[in-house]
């Protein structure tokens, strides 16, 4: 008898998933997307974190620094978004939004914007997130990133914060970030970050791209009721004059900001498409409202080369629109409404 074998082969199709949350994202990014993908990591989401890493290597891919500053600026402004929520909530204790700091600090696209989130929470209190920055290098923080970072608990006087940045400004090695120092312990009312700004003041009459940080940190310890901050602050403003080298004439202040009567012909702020009529409201993204002309224009001081970033309300408009001038030097006539 002839038996007849049948063999029967059964293949299995293996399918594989590959999980969105791994998948890079063409999905364009907002900051109320990116501030809602933070607030799932607060929550507590598995998947978030991921998301939050693809979506960064995403806005990154082969991105050119040097050519590309407007993209460089767009991916800055998405990842603030997200990295200011998470710092709020882990100044609240949220320890999903704390770990998730601690966890950015060793991945690439994220740990740059980790440290100014400790800050908010050190800032808050967070005895850990303060010590994060403290040891920066431990974590794997520049120490220009811990300097920026601890302004925040600095001006809420918290003392190892303010021990931390004097240190600084005892180091000749760090004199470039001296100015930063100086501009935190000004904040907290330190009379010797005081000191030090009124140096840097006073020793650039010609104005160079760290003036507006100097009158911001002397403008917070006047505000604290500082007198040496104060009578610098009025000194300088005595000598003023009511132009600048963005090339605005300024009207008046109010409480929408700064308004333009003119502005000079063939000047960075007439390149850069100011008119008159005009009312600047923020520059640098510190807003202007309420503080005297002379000081508002001491914002957007700088040597040529500088950046001022502003943000306009158009005359007779709600409408608000950021412009960037790049000071120059010029000469002209002021060209009003």
């Amino acid at each position: 008898m002839k038996t007849t074998l049948s063999l029967v082969f059964t293949v299995t199709c293996i399918t594989l998933v590959i999980s969105p949350t791994h998948a890079a994202s063409t999905k364009p990014q907002t900051p109320q997307t990116m501030r809602a993908l933070a607030g799932r990591i607060a929550n507590g989401s598995p998947s978030a974190f991921n998301e939050l890493r693809d979506a960064a290597e995403q806005l990154y891919l082969g991105i050119d620094y040097a050519k590309e500053k407007s993209r460089v600026m767009a991916n800055l402004t998405l990842m603030r978004a997200a990295y200011d929520v998470l710092g709020e909530q882990a100044a609240k204790g949220n320890r999903w939004a704390f770990d998730a700091l601690k966890k950015s600090l060793k991945i690439r696209h994220l740990g740059s914007f980790a440290p100014d989130a400790l800050g908010i929470a050190a800032a808050a209190g967070r005895a850990e997130a303060l010590d994060i920055l403290i040891n920066h290098n431990k974590g794997s923080i520049l120490l220009s990133s811990a300097v920026f970072a601890l302004e925040k608990p600095a001006a809420r006087n918290n003392p190892k914060a303010i021990e931390f940045l004097l240190t600084v400004l005892n180091e000749p090695r760090d004199r470039a970030l001296w100015l930063r120092a100086a501009v935190g312990l000004a904040e907290a009312n330190n009379d010797r970050g005081v000191t030090h700004l009124i140096t840097e003041m006073e020793a650039h009459p010609i104005d160079g791209c760290i003036m507006p940080s100097a009158i911001e940190g002397l403008n917070a310890a006047a505000a604290r009721g500082n007198a040496k901050a104060r009578l610098a602050l009025e000194k300088r403003s005595t000598a003023a004059p009511t132009t600048n080298t963005i090339g605005v004439v300024a009207e008046k202040v109010d409480d929408r900001g700064i308004h333009v009567r003119a502005v000079i012909s063939g000047s960075p702020a007439s390149r850069a498409g100011l008119r008159a009529g005009d009312i600047i409201v923020e520059a640098n993204t510190r807003p202007l409202r309420g503080l005297t002309t002379n000081a508002a224009l001491e914002l957007m001081r700088g040597l040529p080369g500088c950046d001022v970033d502003v943000k306009v309300q158009r005359r007779d408009s709600n409408e608000l629109v950021d412009i960037k001038i790049v000071q120059g030097v010029f000469s002209g006539t002021a060209s009003g409404s």
